[in-house]
């Protein structure tokens, strides 16, 4: 298993070249150490830095909840943590990617125009060093061909955070040279890739990643994203891909999302990341309360013109454990409540369905 530290110490401090040839280890006690309280490092995602949706425009974030952190390690005994969990490191993973998928956003087809990344980067000497953002197709649950890349500069990174006064990282903005189609499964990865010199590390970046305190203590267990065994993965030097969580084929064991932000144009009908969509649309999903919930939710939403209505509810696998038709409702303002006594607690995904189109959003049990 991969071996693991959260970053105490200054970025400046990852400076070190590796050798060219590494193997993957398997520590007996893996070392994982919280960030002190009141660090810098600790801070909240501001969600004024990500834009905020329009229309039927929105930027895919779901998935990041928690506190976003830097992991990092020392994999090479040199005394300098110095190989990150989600960039550059001693085993050379080539890659890093986030699926998005109808639970995360993806409710219908469309377009993905750029790419936020919540990142950190440390400059070589070569002003043309780059890490690539890159969306995938699914290939039956690990990410397939590419379907569009564009170079994110190690200088603009470092630029940027110079110019926000922090090393705990930015947002930098990946714009494609066109949209990208959605594809008509309504799934597909977002992340980067990055590169390494012919015999060491020229430079560095990492994008930040949710909490998980303690490494592989099972799948779902604790960290703040306990899905990322089928949702986060990286891209091993030898081309496999590898899930975040998988504490059986030598992965991190780590139950964390990335920092990667599709911004996404839906097609009509559809809704990224806010389970709501214009009233002259048809239908506006108005909340879900409580939320998290218990025993009961109730779901408010309005219509412009009668219509048929249901609402499903699905689990993280995409089973559907409730489903609720509403019949054909006037116009107006309703409400529908939902019994959810028997579900297991944690993480679901609701749809609302109209004549006119559909709104998604996530729900936490807790009883």
């Amino acid at each position: 298993m991969k071996k693991i530290y959260i970053l105490l110490i200054s970025l400046s401090a990852c400076s070190a070249a590796f050798a060219q040839s590494f193997i993957r280890r398997s520590p007996a006690t893996p070392e994982v150490f919280p960030l002190s309280a009141g660090s810098a490092e600790s801070k909240m995602i501001n969600p004024q830095v990500l834009p905020d949706p329009a229309s039927v425009t929105d930027t895919l974030r779901s998935h990041f909840t928690g506190t976003p952190v830097i992991y990092t390690a020392d994999l090479d005994g040199n005394g300098q943590n110095e190989s990150f969990l989600a960039g550059h490191n001693i085993y050379k993973d080539a890659a890093f990617m986030q699926k998005f998928d109808t639970a995360y956003g993806v409710s219908s087809t469309g377009t993905i125009s750029e790419l936020l990344l919540y990142c950190i980067a440390i400059p070589g000497v070569n002003p043309n060093d780059a890490i690539t953002a890159t969306i995938w197709d699914d290939n039956n649950g690990v990410p397939g061909n590419e379907l569009a890349t564009q170079d994110v500069l190690i200088t603009d990174i470092v630029n940027a955070m110079d110019s926000a006064g922090t090393f705990t990282g930015v947002y930098t903005k990946a714009v494609f040279s066109s949209p990208v189609a959605i594809p008509s499964s309504r799934v597909f990865w977002a992340g980067i890739k990055i590169y390494y010199g012919a015999t060491s590390i020229t430079h560095y970046a990492a994008l930040l990643t949710t909490t998980d305190p303690t490494q592989a203590d099972g799948p779902g267990t604790s960290g703040d994203f306990p899905y990322a065994i089928n949702y986060c993965f990286s891209q091993w030097s030898d081309n496999s891909f590898h899930s975040f969580g998988d504490t059986v084929g030598g992965g991190w064991g780590m139950d964390v999302a990335l920092g990667v932000f599709p911004v996404v144009q839906l097609d009509a009908g559809g809704n990224a990341g806010t389970g709501k969509q214009s009233a002259s649309e048809g239908s506006l999903l108005l909340q879900a309360f409580p939320n998290p919930c218990g025993s009961n939710v109730s779901f408010d939403y309005q219509l412009d013109r009668a219509s048929a209505v249901s609402v499903t509810l699905r689990d993280v696998t995409g089973k559907t454990v409730q489903e609720i038709k509403g019949g054909v409702l006037p116009a107006g303002k309703h409400r529908l409540g939902l019994d959810v006594a028997s579900l297991h607690r944690g993480f679901y995904y609701y749809t609302l369905t109209t004549a006119t189109g559909i709104c998604t959003g996530k729900l936490t049990v807790v009883h």
